[in-house]
């Protein structure tokens, strides 16, 4: 393009170089400038559109494959392990297809997860993150919500003396009154449970909770509380290692 003024070539400048002349009609290219901008733009919210809200694709845990690594995969199944630490949680996933995955949540969702009432035997809907880790898969949970309970067991309490019973291993939901027992050397806190208005040699069982899990000290000393964890056998004795508990009064 020529300068209007000296009539020199100027090319694609806005000003001529020589004479110091404006060029006016350079206008069309600044407005093509911003066209191509806004252009992009809306093609980025559109392309971001589509990503939020298209469906992630149920699978099993069977066809999840190392090329699969950083995707979003949808499973249903069923919760046969859970256990909530101090900011994160851990849980298990039977889907019936042979493969267990193992589902893994940190911070806020790990505390969100919690306060659904998540335990073993619920039927759920989780999306997540597919990772490979050594030959191992996990799914991690970025967002609460996206962890739905289709289901969950009704509640069925077991009787302190059939706790006595029960497999080791073997996950119980106990109600009863605690009394403090010990510190474990500051790795967690040993109670007795009893059950409420029991005889005169009442059952005692000890309970466990595990500092890394709850931090309790003695506040518990006194209360009725429901308690769902896991029976081991320590030197002989039965406890309950417990996983989560609910202050009744």
């Amino acid at each position: 393009m020529n300068c209007p003024v000296c009539g020199r070539f100027i090319g694609n400048y806005v000003r001529c170089p020589y004479c110091g002349a404006y060029v006016q009609d350079r206008k069309p290219v600044f407005w093509l400038r911003i066209l191509s901008i806004l252009m992009i733009l809306v093609g980025f919210a559109g392309v971001l559109y589509f990503y939020q809200n298209t469906p992630v694709k149920l699978v099993k845990a069977s066809e999840l494959k190392e090329v699969m690594n950083f995707a979003y995969a949808r499973l249903k199944g069923r919760i046969v392990r859970v256990g909530f630490y101090s900011g994160s949680a851990t849980i298990l996933l039977d889907d019936g297809s042979g493969r267990i995955i193992r589902i893994n949540a940190y911070s806020n969702v790990a505390n969100k997860l919690k306060a659904k009432g998540i335990d073993v035997g619920c039927e759920v809907d989780v999306v997540g993150q597919v990772r490979w880790m050594s030959g191992d898969v996990r799914l991690y949970l970025t967002n609460a919500d996206d962890f739905k309970i289709l289901s969950c067991p009704e509640k069925s309490y077991v009787t302190l003396s059939e706790v006595f019973k029960e497999k080791i291993g073997s996950r119980v939901l106990v109600k009863g009154k605690l009394k403090f027992e010990r510190d474990l050397a500051g790795k967690g806190f040993a109670y007795s449970l009893y059950e409420e208005n029991s005889a005169a040699s009442p059952v005692a069982l000890k309970v466990i909770f595990w500092k890394n899990s709850f931090d309790i000290g003695k506040s518990l000393d006194g209360k009725i509380v429901e308690i769902s964890g896991v029976i081991k056998d320590y030197k002989g004795e039965r406890e309950i290692i417990v996983s989560d508990f609910k202050i009744l009064e």
